[in-house]
């Protein structure tokens, strides 16, 4: 079974260069209907360390904001061989264009690299995950320390080690990318493991989501110039590829890798305006990298060089 946790929405009108509908819980607030509501689910599972309630700990000792936070026991440190997970959903109905962003409070108390906290989200219901960490599909995905960024043995990034100061987390999507392959609702799933060594660590503590829609950068970048951007070049494989933001819907509709022969050896279809590609399965050489958006288009330069 799975506990639902139904929130109040607060919503708002603001001005142009801000968010235009905000979705907020404190874990505080009075239930409400599933109609009108951000759903966070906990399953119903004795060895689900997630609770929400008032932190009781030695480090984890009060919420953000008071009394309750959603954390991983409220009272003791987390136990060994444990995986936890609870998930969070944002439905943006009658969006199409713009940027979600989903906001939250946390602290961190893991043994460092050994275990920690991931983040997958999944656009088809839960039937597949991608890691937020590493995921070419997520638009922005800042705020923590990156002191506290790891990998675990079986390779999974994580949230790892100690930060006792509130970090406030930023993971932001693409509108328009979410639109264009009919992905109406974002599920995150939050996932805390430990391995078979007790260290009397508390695990990991958030408080205050949020989730909002903007029609800006969540992040306070200079200014795009040009319209299409891809870096780096020369490259041993990885390219980052960035359209400047427009409003309106706004999203690549195909990208296309060109050889010298000009023959199209690689190709990607409706993609977020922030996104990045692979051509390492490639022979070194110069090539040519064609962007097409639903706005312009532009054929860039691209060096391949291992």
């Amino acid at each position: 079974m799975t506990r639902t946790l139904l929130f109040v929405i607060a919503c708002s009108i603001l001005a142009p260069t801000q968010a235009q509908w905000d979705f907020s819980q404190y874990f505080d607030g009075a239930d409400t209907s599933a109609t009108n509501a951000l759903l966070l689910s906990i399953p119903e599972d004795s060895a689900n360390v997630w609770m929400v309630g008032p932190p009781q700990k030695t480090i984890f000792q009060s919420a953000y904001t008071a009394p309750n936070a959603l954390l991983t026991d409220t009272l003791s440190p987390y136990p060994t061989d444990n995986s936890s997970s609870c998930i969070l959903t944002v439905v943006p109905e009658f969006w199409w264009f713009g940027i979600l962003a989903v906001q939250w409070m946390q602290k961190l108390d893991y043994e460092f690299g050994v275990d920690g906290g991931t983040i997958e989200f999944s656009g088809d219901g839960g039937a597949t995950w991608d890691n937020a960490f590493n995921s070419q599909y997520v638009y922005s995905f800042y705020g923590f320390n990156e002191a506290n960024l790891g990998t675990l043995s079986n390779g999974t990034p994580v949230f790892t080690g100690t930060d006792t100061t509130w970090q406030n987390i930023w993971f932001c999507m693409d509108l328009s990318w979410m639109w264009g392959v009919g992905m109406d609702t974002l599920l995150l799933r939050f996932t805390h493991l430990s391995d078979s060594v007790q260290t009397d660590h508390e695990g990991w503590m958030i408080d205050n989501m949020m989730a909002a829609l903007t029609m800006v950068h969540t992040v306070s970048n200079k200014e795009q110039g040009d319209y299409v951007t891809v870096y780096p070049s020369p490259t041993n494989g990885l390219l980052l590829i960035e359209v400047r933001k427009e409003e309106g819907y706004h999203v690549i509709e195909e990208i296309e890798l060109i050889d010298g022969a000009g023959r199209v050896v690689q190709r990607h279809g409706i993609s977020p305006v922030k996104f990045g590609i692979d051509i390492s399965a490639h022979p070194d050489g110069l090539y040519q990298l064609r962007v097409r958006t639903n706005k312009d288009h532009r054929t860039l330069p691209v060096l391949l060089s291992r």
